[in-house]
Protein backbone atom coordinates (compact mmCIF):
# COMPACT_ATOMS: atom_id res chain seq x y z
CA UNK A 1 0.00 0.00 0.00
CA UNK A 2 2.63 2.19 1.11
CA UNK A 3 4.73 1.49 -2.01
CA UNK A 4 1.96 2.51 -4.47
CA UNK A 5 1.66 5.82 -2.62
CA UNK A 6 4.85 6.33 -3.27
CA UNK A 7 4.83 5.19 -7.10
CA UNK A 8 1.57 7.32 -7.32
CA UNK A 9 3.47 10.40 -5.95
CA UNK A 10 6.10 10.04 -8.38
CA UNK A 11 3.64 9.94 -11.52
CA UNK A 12 1.93 13.08 -10.48
CA UNK A 13 5.22 14.65 -10.20
CA UNK A 14 6.49 13.60 -13.44
CA UNK A 15 2.94 14.62 -14.82
CA UNK A 16 3.24 17.98 -13.50
CA UNK A 17 6.73 19.13 -14.26
CA UNK A 18 6.08 17.48 -18.12
CA UNK A 19 3.41 19.63 -18.07
CA UNK A 20 5.52 23.05 -16.72
CA UNK A 21 6.86 22.62 -20.25
CA UNK A 22 6.31 24.66 -22.95
CA UNK A 23 5.45 22.98 -26.47
CA UNK A 24 8.55 24.15 -27.28
CA UNK A 25 10.23 22.71 -24.84
CA UNK A 26 8.73 19.28 -24.85
CA UNK A 27 9.43 18.95 -28.66
CA UNK A 28 13.18 19.65 -27.92
CA UNK A 29 12.62 16.46 -26.17
CA UNK A 30 11.22 14.49 -28.79
CA UNK A 31 7.18 14.28 -27.89
CA UNK A 32 4.35 16.48 -27.88
CA UNK A 33 1.79 17.10 -24.76
CA UNK A 34 -0.38 14.44 -25.72
CA UNK A 35 2.00 11.57 -24.45
CA UNK A 36 2.60 13.33 -20.66
CA UNK A 37 0.67 10.44 -19.35
CA UNK A 38 2.35 8.03 -21.35
CA UNK A 39 5.58 8.78 -20.47
CA UNK A 40 5.05 9.20 -16.67
CA UNK A 41 3.19 5.72 -16.78
CA UNK A 42 6.70 4.27 -18.26
CA UNK A 43 8.88 6.44 -16.32
CA UNK A 44 7.03 5.69 -12.67
CA UNK A 45 6.26 1.95 -13.44
CA UNK A 46 8.25 1.08 -16.27
CA UNK A 47 7.63 -2.65 -18.16
CA UNK A 48 4.64 -2.88 -15.72
CA UNK A 49 2.10 -0.08 -17.54
CA UNK A 50 2.99 -2.12 -21.03
CA UNK A 51 0.87 -4.87 -19.54
CA UNK A 52 -1.84 -3.33 -18.49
Amino acid sequence: MKQSRVLRREYSRTVNELSGLTDRELHDFGFSRYEIHDIANRHVYGDQFRHL
